[in-house]
């Protein structure tokens, strides 16, 4: 989805606009494709023709009579599906899965179970025996060679096993890993084998020497396909590890009623839940350096490895896991998904097309016969055959629009291309929640004028919209190009979060986000000061919304920072009032700020306690009649421009030493130093009685030691915390 905002700010109206795969992908397509090019269109008909008892479907492949072999889960059995579409119970393991099919020239069926692996032998005939008893706990994959020989894929030690058609077996390799959990063979005749735990694809010489094709940055190798002309293309997960098979069967998953496009009523609504997995993956380990560039993101991602040995990645799969690979078309392989079961094309030049999602939960496994494609499904289980024509009907329904806070709707307008014959109709619907429930409008109908036309739901946050494929003739289809909606957010009053009082008599430098330097919250700059260093503003607060610089002493000055945000994002403006504490009427003292700081000089106001009020408004971003304002008032702080009094009040001689008792007092604010003078230039600092400047009042016990002979006075020299310094001569 792209965002569009008709300004920079939230003025005026917002869009959504739909008009890539991307963007389309975030919504829910039922026998609808969408290709590369962001064009939606009717899926191809899904022609179902077996649906079992069972939850899941691990495996299918097929025998040169056109009988169709099903391994399935929970159970432990393998139905034979005839071309007729009769099934027949071949085998039933005592074991609870059956994740593994491999059928030789003879029309034989080798079946792998788990968990305490085995696998039997099904003859043409129906018969079925144990053909080979390891002592790995899981059978993954099988593969035969010209010559019969079979070879599995174990776990949970990662072996690989070669047996001759007798079933006398031998260990051909240990991997180091736990599970082997694809076979293929390249067109070479050697062995393909991916893994699981650091999801490594091998190649494997007859003489049972491995060599490491890919060492990938996911879990596990789920599957794995060589074309005729030597490309290699193989599936790697990310996500948790596989888990031992259960010991008593787990119940069937409700089923997702995602309509038959075929016999689905109109306006039919997607619901169910998933209590079986399938696809297991794995934590993920580094890849090596010289692979770098394909690190891995998503959930799954589809890789092809040249004749010359050099790998691509082609597809990234962002929650989806790669089920099964097979052939599709001229260049191009099909791959089922599991989290969402879809089939997805994708060619050599990484252009991909999500051709359509079932109504199941994992589209499992796949084979290609003749040109003809077969699926079989998990939660529920079915086998479906793919045909060349269109679905009937189609619904996509977008992913959820959050306008964020209550909205006006504004025009819906769409590019499409209708073919006479072929029909599209969108709808929309609002609510409140963030998934749609019984307090949502009900679907309204934008019309047939894909120019646009406003939208007649009610105000609210969130919005869907649906298109509504049909075709009559299956070799036609509608394509949607894009989707557009307007919407105008709800104003809403600006939000000061904060106000903090700077320490007086500092100034703070703009920092590099200003154009030139100049001090943050004056109108214009002053001229250059003699400076007393002080530490930075961020030492005085945790305020970040107006990033100070260093700061600088500048009598009577109260610097105010504050942070108001805006939910609509409208451009503020803001007002600064005053009021003494004791007070009820509150004064300008500023207007039509931008900034969020601003600098007060104080020096002419009477000393007293103040308190300062932020009046934020978004009136640049609405008219005046929708403006909206808040405020927020300051904590009390003082204004004080009148220095302390300094009074000797005893002078006595001790020892040939003068001693001075001296008070300093201030009406406001607390000493904070005293100072002497005897000479030019020079001066020294003096400690209170009890040691500390914290008060308005202290007292002073001043030796002058070291006093010159010529000296006639002494300069008395007091400091308040706010700057204001107090002087008096004293003779002696």
């Amino acid at each position: 989805m792209i965002f569009v905002s008709s300004f920079a700010l939230a003025v005026g109206p917002q869009f959504w606009e739909d008009n890539s795969q991307q963007s389309f992908s975030g919504g829910d397509p039922q026998y609808v494709s969408i290709n590369s090019d962001g064009e939606l269109s009717l899926a191809p008909q899904l022609k179902k023709i077996y649906g079992g008892t069972d939850p899941i479907f691990w495996k299918i492949v097929r025998d040169s009579k056109g009988n169709i072999y099903i391994a399935t889960g929970n159970e432990g059995k393998v139905i034979r599906l005839d071309p007729s579409g009769n099934p027949k119970q071949v085998l039933d393991a005592s074991e609870l899965e059956v994740q593994a099919l491999a059928v030789d020239k003879l029309d034989n069926v080798y079946a792998g179970t788990s968990p305490d692996g085995k696998i039997y032998k099904i003859k043409p005939d129906g018969s079925s025996a144990p053909f080979f008893d390891p002592e790995d706990k899981y059978i993954w994959s099988l593969a035969l060679d010209d010559q019969g020989n079979l070879y599995c894929g174990t776990g949970d030690q990662g072996k690989i096993y070669k047996i001759d058609p007798l079933g006398n077996g031998k260990l051909l390799i240990d991997t180091n890993e736990s599970n082997i959990t694809a076979l293929a063979w390249d067109q070479k005749r050697n062995l393909l084998a991916g893994s699981d735990r650091n999801g490594i694809l091998f190649s494997i010489d007859p003489t049972g020497k491995a060599f490491v094709l890919f060492d990938s940055d996911f879990q596990q190798i789920s599957s794995i396909y060589s074309d005729p002309s030597g490309e290699i293309y193989f599936s790697a997960l990310a996500g948790i590890p596989i888990a031992p098979m259960p010991t008593t069967p787990a119940p069937v998953a409700k089923p997702v009623t995602v309509p038959n496009p075929d016999t689905a009523e109109e306006n039919e609504e997607p619901e169910g839940s998933v209590t079986v997995e399938v696809g297991p993956s794995a934590p993920m380990t580094p890849m090596p350096q010289q692979q770098q560039q394909l690190k891995a993101t998503g959930a799954s991602q589809l890789y092809a490895i040249s004749p010359d040995g050099f790998p691509e990645l082609l597809y990234t799969a962002a929650e989806d896991q790669i089920l099964d690979i097979t052939p599709f078309g001229e260049g191009m392989v099909l791959l089922s998904t599991g989290k969402k079961a879809k089939l997805i094309a994708v060619d050599r030049n990484k252009k991909s097309t999500i051709l359509l999602r079932a109504a199941e939960e994992q589209i499992t496994s796949l084979i290609q016969v003749g040109g003809r494609i077969y699926a079989a499904t998990s939660n529920p289980a079915n086998i479906y055959e793919l045909a060349e024509n269109h679905s009937g009907k189609g619904t996509y329904y977008s992913d959820i629009k959050d306008a964020q806070t209550t909205s006006t709707w504004g025009q819906i307008s769409w590019k499409a291309t209708i073919p006479q014959g072929s029909s599209l109709n969108l709808y929309t619907r609002s609510g409140n929640t963030k998934t749609p429930d019984e307090t949502w409008s009900d679907w309204v109908s934008a019309g047939t004028n894909p120019d646009g036309r406003r939208i007649d739901n009610p105000k609210a946050r969130f919005l869907q919209y649906k298109a509504e494929f049909g075709t009559n003739d299956p070799k036609i289809t509608p394509i949607l190009r894009s989707v557009s909606i307007a919407y105008l957010q709800q104003n809403l009053r600006p939000d000061i979060l904060s106000i903090n009082i700077m320490p007086p008599s500092l100034l703070y430098r703009k920092t590099q986000i200003y154009p030139q330097e100049s001090f943050a919250g004056l109108s214009q700059d002053l001229s250059e000061e003699t400076t007393q260093p002080q530490q930075s503003a961020y030492g005085q607060s945790s305020f970040e919304i107006n990033p100070l610089g260093k700061s600088e002493f500048r009598k009577g000055y109260r610097t105010v920072i504050w942070n108001a945000v805006d939910q609509n994002n409208d451009e503020m403006r803001y007002e600064l009032d005053y009021r003494l504490d004791n007070q009820k009427d509150w004064k300008v003292l500023a207007k039509d700020l931008k900034d969020k700081v601003y600098a007060w000089d104080t020096q002419s106001m009477p000393d007293g306690t103040y308190v300062l009020r932020i009046v934020a408004s978004d009136a640049p971003s609405n008219p005046i009649a929708l403006t909206l304002t808040s405020s927020k008032e300051s904590d009390p702080f003082e204004v004080d421009n009148t220095p302390p009094t300094i009074e000797v009040t005893n002078s006595t001689m001790e020892k040939g030493v003068r001693i001075l008792q001296v008070k300093a007092q201030d009406a406001i604010s607390p000493i904070k130093e005293m100072e002497y003078s005897v000479a030019p230039g020079q001066w020294t600092p003096v400690f209170p009685i009890d040691s500390i400047n914290d008060s308005r009042s202290e007292e002073y016990r001043i030796a002058l030691t070291n006093l010159p002979a010529q000296a006639t006075e002494v300069i008395l020299k007091c400091t308040d915390r706010v700057g204001n310094i107090a002087a008096i001569r004293y003779g002696l």
